[in-house]
């Protein structure tokens, strides 16, 4: 049955190209190529990366305030250290804190950071 949809699928889609103009067709092509190419590369940074974490990182904002943000990166960072946040630039990590969870959840870390 399976097979019997897919071929039908693959008709369908078979006769709409042909009705397709041809700079649609080397558009639609080009398109294609492209976005493999993305895929490609982004495969390729993954594995030169190694595997992503996340983590949880408390900014200390210069008003008095603080914000939670969470990102991925490929080791855990130290205190000193600068890290790139998505969306919020270069912050400073200034300590690193066990959270204790109420439920029997498992405790987690979070990154106490300062703006860079």
């Amino acid at each position: 049955m399976e097979h019997a949809a897919s071929d039908i699928a693959r008709r369908v889609a078979k006769s709409r190209e042909e009705s397709l103009p041809p700079n649609t067709l080397d558009a639609i092509k080009h398109l294609e190529r492209y976005s493999a190419l993305l895929a490609e590369a982004a495969e390729q940074r993954r594995r030169a990366i190694g595997p992503l974490h996340r983590y949880m990182f408390q900014l200390e904002l210069p008003q008095g305030g603080w914000d939670l943000v969470e990102a991925e990166l490929p080791e855990e960072p130290e205190p000193g250290e600068t890290v790139g946040l998505p969306r919020v630039g270069a912050w400073q990590v200034r300590e690193r804190r066990t959270v204790r969870r109420r439920t029997n959840s498992p405790d987690h870390q979070l990154f106490v950071c300062v703006a860079a």
